[in-house]
């Protein structure tokens, strides 16, 4: 299953908030990287793949 996983391509994704504010919480599954993006009605915030919110 391992392999697996590695072999997967992961596309990105693209939030926009549309009203007020938004904080993200940005997180790869092993936790090996841990963001966190604020962001205001109107904004985009991208999602690099490999990372879940």
């Amino acid at each position: 299953m391992a392999a697996m996983q590695q072999m997967c391509i992961g596309y990105p994704e693209l939030y926009q908030v549309l009203a007020g504010e938004a904080l993200y919480l940005l997180r790869r599954s092993d936790l090996s990287d841990i963001v966190a993006v604020a962001a205001r009605a109107g904004e985009f915030v991208p999602i690099p793949p490999g990372y879940g919110q």
